[in-house]
């Protein structure tokens, strides 16, 4: 069932994927089927662009859907629990250290965004409620979160996924997100 909320959802998959440029870095909040999809139309660009990196959230199946050759190819890919964090981390100065290590996600998102750039959000979401707002699951919430509070993420996306159990973490208003349904990857109709 449809949310009565009238978030503005007028983009396609191949859309969002469209927005993304040569140089930029985007985090995937918590890889789904429905990230797919972003992904996918992402990698059918990769012949027109240069230097995208994606970042992505902890999550079942990161590590496959990562490696798979189409992505490897077509990007440069890091894992938040992996390189991505280890590289933020050597490359900051001992007061960011410090702040990441007492600050949690907010301090995390922060010195990632610095280090690599961040500048692109893309997140699979259950259907958000009556008032625009998703629960992710546990793993990539916080993060997930965090990031999407950045000022320099100027390009966010919602991939909502039909039939998606809410999850039980943290709340994420889908307030300046573009959204698209996954499953079809049209353009989620505002209400």
């Amino acid at each position: 069932m449809k949310s009565a909320f009238a978030w503005d959802c007028r983009t396609s998959a191949e859309r969002a994927a469209g927005r993304i440029e040569s140089g930029d870095t985007v985090w995937i909040g918590g890889l789904t089927e429905g990230t797919r999809a972003f992904l996918d139309a992402l990698a059918e660009r990769r012949k027109g662009m240069r230097d995208v990196t994606i970042l992505a959230a902890p999550g079942v199946g990161n590590e496959r859907l990562l490696d798979e050759p189409v992505y490897r190819d077509a990007f440069s890919l890091l894992l938040f629990f992996g390189d991505a964090l280890t590289q933020a981390y050597r490359g900051a100065d001992s007061v960011d250290q410090a702040a990441f290590l007492s600050g949690g996600s907010d301090a995390a998102a922060e010195m990632l965004c610095r280090h690599f750039g961040i500048n692109a959000l893309v997140v699979g979401v259950p259907e958000p409620d009556v008032t625009g707002t998703v629960h992710l699951e546990q793993s990539a919430s916080a993060i997930t979160l965090a990031f999407s509070r950045r000022p320099e993420l100027t390009k966010r996306f919602a991939l909502i996924e039909p039939g998606a159990a809410p999850g039980y973490g943290t709340a994420l208003p889908l307030t300046g997100f573009e959204c698209f349904y996954a499953d079809t990857g049209e353009a989620a109709a505002a209400v």
